[in-house]
């Protein structure tokens, strides 16, 4: 809302927890477990049905956040990546990145990383995207990726499980 309040509609397990005193919520991020505001000092607020929802209190320098299978994701100013979650492995990959400006993630352990410098990194994929660069938009799952470079054009990755000629880009 304008004034940097959030309203919250759904699943009554979350929707029942104390998110009215927010304020000075600048972005939001709701999944099925849990619901994040940033503010605009660079905090977090969260609430959940997950424990691991706790660690997200000591956040700081935020400038966005995600949800994520399992988890919840915060991007900081300096290019790292903050990781709430029930998977320490997912944890210690993204801590071990650097740069990063958007990530994305499937149902599978499978991840897809955009940096700050156009590059683009990726676990667990069924492709490969390592020549790629000058990205400022990445998306996928492990069969497939698409992104835009600063030139505006779509590049793709991947192979269709049915058809091999499934997409066409213009």
């Amino acid at each position: 809302r304008e004034d940097g309040t959030v309203l919250l509609a759904g699943r009554e397990e979350l929707c029942s927890q104390n998110y009215q005193s927010w304020h000075d919520i600048q972005d939001i991020a709701v999944s099925y477990y849990s619901a994040l505001g940033l503010k605009s000092d660079g905090t977090v607020e969260a609430i959940s049905t997950e424990d691991y929802i706790e660690s997200v209190s000591t956040w700081r320098n935020v400038i966005r956040i995600k949800t994520v299978k399992n988890g919840v994701i915060g991007f900081t100013t300096d290019g790292n990546v903050l990781y709430a979650g029930r998977e320490d492995s997912a944890k210690a990959y993204l801590q071990s990145k650097e740069n990063v400006v958007d990530v994305h993630r499937d149902n599978f352990d499978f991840w897809i990383i955009l940096h700050s410098d156009g590059t683009v990194s990726s676990q667990n994929a069924h492709y490969d995207v390592s020549d790629w660069d000058n990205m400022v938009f990445v998306t996928g799952n492990r069969d497939y990726a698409c992104g835009v470079t600063r030139y505006g054009e779509v590049r793709f990755a991947g192979k269709g499980r049915y058809d091999d000629n499934c997409f066409e880009c213009s």
